[in-house]
Formats: C-alpha cells, structure tokens, sequence
C-alpha cells in the first residue's frame, strides 16, 4: 500500500506577486524615492546654510560612513531580533531623519541627523532585500529578486527630477517633510507584512554574538564593490 498524503502537506506554490510581496516592493519604492528626492537638494540646502563643496562633501560622507559601519551588524540582527523589528526600526529612523531636515539650522546638526539616516539606511537596505527573497519561490529566485530591485530603480529613474522640481516650488522645509512622510508610507506599508519567523533553535551551529565576518560572502562582495 502507498503511504496516504496528510493534509498538511501542501502543493508547491510558484506564485511570487504575493500579498506580502508586494506591499515590500512598494515599502522600498517609496522609501527610495525618498532617499533620491533628497541626494540632489541635499547640497543646496547645504548652500543655504552657508556651506560650500567641502561641507556638501561632508554631510554626504556622514551619512555614507554609519551605513556602512551599521551594515554587518544589521545582517546579524536579522536572525537575531526578526525581519520585522530590524525593517521597522530601519524605517522609522529615516523617516525621522528626513522629515528634520529642514528644521536643521546648521551644518553641524544637519551631519548628526544624517548619522541617523545613514543607521536607518544601512538596517532597512539589508532587511528589505532578506524579507523580499523570503517571500520568493525558491525556483524562481532570481525573476523575483528581478523585480523587486525595479521597485528601486523606478524610484532612482524620476526621484531626483521630482526633487528638484519641488525644491523650486516649495521652502526646503516642507520638501523634506513630504520626503519623510513617503518614508513614514513606507513604515506604515511595512507594518502589515507577515514576517518570515527566524526559528533560532533549529540552527545547528552555536553562533557568536560578535561573529559578523562570513567567509563565503568575501568573493560576491568583492564582485559588487567592483560593479558599483
């Protein structure tokens, strides 16, 4: 006799446009629309504090700088905290971040405050890419990683134009508060995404709270610092 199906046991879905799926790409999509409104009227906004080229300069290395430091760190979080809590956190600061941009009334604070982003950045750039292939069929991977990174790209593709057209109509002060309130969109499409649980005790391996280097990640990493 063969063995009887349980019910349990379900068929195997290829379906990538999933619910969760998609509010992940829209949550990216508006938060990277956000960041690219910003990278071109960051600087004048620089100007109008009196800053010139070297201050420009600075602000931006500010904020490049935390999220590269945070970046290892928000990788470990995601198995140990949950996609959820390292997504929403990441969010939250940006949105906080941006939207005060515009009550920053010197160069000194405007540098604290993208340290903040740069955090936020660098937790919710790691988790949104984790969350989005948890909800990708294995088998089609790569098609869905495909899309997802569109949500991205359309953002890069008009943010900056769209940015610089508001920055001529609006105080910079209420340009990056409707920047912030894209991010707080993306935060609240966040929220109502069902989460990948990380089950820690099926890990095999006893893994070190420290432990944020991985070997088998040197050679891709390597790949797309060359690309980039």
């Amino acid at each position: 006799m063969g063995v009887p199906l349980l019910k349990e046991e379900l068929p195997v879905v290829n379906k990538i446009w999933s619910r969760d799926f998609i509010m992940i790409f829209l949550a990216n999509f508006f938060v990277f629309l956000s960041f690219q409104m910003t990278s071109p009227t960051l600087p004048l906004f620089v100007k109008e504090l009196g800053g010139n080229e070297r201050y420009i300069g600075l602000v931006a290395g500010m904020f490049l700088f935390s999220a590269l430091i945070v970046r290892p760190f928000a990788g470990q979080a995601l198995e140990t905290k949950g996609r959820r809590f390292v997504f929403l956190f990441g969010l939250a600061l940006l949105a906080v971040a941006i939207g005060s941009f515009g009550f920053m009334m010197s160069i000194f604070l405007l540098c604290a405050i993208r340290i903040v982003q740069g955090i936020g950045w660098g937790y919710m750039t790691t988790a949104s890419g984790t969350i989005a292939s948890d909800f990708i069929p294995a088998r089609r991977r790569g098609e869905g990683m495909g899309y997802f990174t569109l949500s991205g790209n359309l953002a890069m593709a008009f943010g900056p134009s769209f940015g610089l057209f508001l920055a001529d109509v609006l105080p910079f002060q209420h340009l990056f508060l409707f920047c912030g309130v894209l991010s707080l969109a993306a935060w609240i499409m966040a929220s109502t995404i069902t989460y990948k649980k990380v089950d820690l005790a099926s890990v095999p391996v006893k893994t070190n709270r420290f432990d944020i280097y991985e070997k088998s990640a040197v050679a891709p990493s390597v790949l797309v610092f060359f690309i980039r």
